[in-house]
């Protein structure tokens, strides 16, 4: 009898317990439905369920690295670092793709952030994230062009030929916010680049981090001021009229100071520039610095006779090597001054000279006998002359002008991002 009546108080327990927890739940799904909206709450659901996941599981290995180790030595022996950094890696492996999937998908603060990764502003983002992470930094998927014209007529006034001669419909390059096209202005014949809005980006951007914050108020306050801030950065960002007076102002300050000849800012065609518009003139041509380098590292590794990975893998590990050395012994890794760098740019450039006249000679003698049987391909020579570009000088330059941006005119580029 007794434990008849012990079995039945335990399943009334449970039944309570079960209640009491899908009671618990039915509240709270409703609570943040109402807070969030249907779609907040939505896109939140959708997050956490690969979220949440990673986080426990990185948390764990960090604990048992970590923590644990040092607590409960027995139950969790300690690990080498080099078994650290291995079981990191599976999660790397495990969790990057599924981050980047659902960052695409759901878009909007999610952009923003899978920008932050690829770009590394923290300093500590894996590689196989930053690796994995770059087509947020400028190659997110085109919003249709029909609803890029929308924006562009609905901020002028006007139809979109009124103003455009041509207008490409492919888009340069996408970021989080807005995309970029080519154009050019019917009034002068001028090229320009055309930043556009996407249209729903502020509502779904606030919308994301409203519903962020709001379970962080309720879970985690102290980190409410973070999202604060945020959500103030945030209110600049959708109004594109700011963007252009600070692009006009840092270009003037620079044009002013007469330093920098080789630093170009676009200039604003402002009266066509609107909250969710820019209109800027388009340096043309150009080509983005990482494709050069990426380019240049690409030629190094074929003349080298391996890959692009392997060649970047075997500099990664020696500069590595030479900065732990340099470590050890208290100094700084020695590095190529700007003048090394001009030499060996002038070295290179009278070595190339010196092969393709020696290939015209060939071609002109021994080629014309053997009837071009055997000549030499000249353009294909200068493709793979090796000119590098002057790392030094670039930095310099970077330096040079952002310090001065930033200590003089007290006016910069605070986001200065691949994608930027």
């Amino acid at each position: 009898v007794c434990r008849s009546v012990a079995n039945s108080m335990l399943r009334r327990a449970l039944g309570l317990t079960t209640v009491g927890v899908g009671g618990g739940a039915a509240l709270a799904y409703q609570w943040a439905k109402e807070a969030l909206g249907e779609d907040g709450l939505e896109r939140l659901i959708k997050y956490d369920r690969v979220a949440i996941p990673a986080i426990v599981q990185y948390k764990w290995v960090e604990a048992r690295c970590g923590k644990l180790s040092r607590l409960a030595p027995l139950l969790f022996p300690p690990v080498s670092e080099e078994e650290e950094t291995a079981r990191f890696a599976v999660l790397h492996e495990r969790w990057a793709q599924p981050l980047f999937d659902i960052f695409m998908e759901l878009g909007g603060f999610y952009y923003k952030s899978g920008q932050k990764i690829a770009a590394n502003t923290s300093g500590v983002m894996p590689k196989l994230y930053i690796d994995l992470f770059q087509p947020f930094l400028d190659r997110i998927p085109p919003r249709p062009f029909a609803e890029i014209r929308a924006v562009v007529e609905e901020e002028l006034g006007v139809p979109l030929g009124e103003v455009f001669s041509e207008f490409e419909e492919a888009p340069l390059g996408c970021a989080s916010i807005g995309q970029t096209h080519r154009a050019v202005l019917r009034a002068s014949g001028e090229r320009v680049v055309v930043k556009v809005q996407n249209p729903k980006a502020e509502q779904t951007f606030r919308g994301d981090v409203f519903a962020l914050k709001t379970v962080v108020d309720a879970f985690a306050p102290q980190a409410s001021p973070a999202f604060d801030e945020i959500q103030k950065q945030f209110a600049t960002e959708f109004d594109y009229r700011g963007e252009c007076a600070n692009a006009v102002e840092v270009r003037a300050n620079l044009v002013r100071s007469g330093r920098f000849p080789n630093v170009l800012v676009p200039r604003m065609h402002a009266a066509l520039c609107t909250r969710r518009l820019l209109v800027m003139e388009e340096i043309f041509p150009c080509v983005p610095l990482h494709h050069a380098l990426d380019a240049q590292a690409a030629l190094v590794a074929r003349q080298r006779g391996v890959t692009k990975e392997e060649f970047l893998a075997a500099e990664k590990a020696r500069v590595e090597a030479e900065s732990r050395e340099a470590a050890s012994r208290g100094r700084l890794v020695r590095q190529l001054s700007h003048n090394t760098y001009e030499r060996y740019i002038a070295l290179q450039r009278v070595r190339a000279a010196c092969w393709r006249g020696a290939a015209r000679l060939y071609n002109w003698t021994i080629g014309v006998l053997t009837l071009g049987a055997s000549r030499y391909d000249l353009a294909a020579l200068s493709a793979e002359a090796l000119i590098p570009i002057n790392a030094a000088s670039l930095v310099d330059e970077l330096l040079s002008v952002t310090a001065h941006q930033v200590l003089i005119d007290g006016c910069f580029n605070a986001d200065p991002h691949p994608g930027n």
